[in-house]
């Protein structure tokens, strides 16, 4: 195989994992509001309203992640 055929199958491998991380990161910000949906529906001194704030935490940290693996894919295409 080429050099010039694997830096172009390299390069759609790293595109398509950029739509990945993309598409990831958007699901995780969606579970996010649900989370917010949640603890906002819920009385604060419930197991539901604590447990939809640690969901919210959660979501947010790997959501920060896909936007990090985006970064360092896009580095290196």
């Amino acid at each position: 195989m080429s050099k010039e055929k694997i830096n172009t199958l390299t390069q759609e491998v790293i595109n398509q994992a950029v739509d990945m991380t993309d598409v990831q990161h958007a699901s995780i910000s969606e579970l996010g509001v649900l989370f917010s949906a949640i603890r906002k529906a819920s009385d604060e001194h419930t197991e539901a309203y604590r447990l939809a704030g640690m969901g919210m935490c959660l979501a947010d940290d790997w959501a920060e992640m896909a936007v990090d693996a985006k970064d360092d894919l896009v580095a290196m295409g």
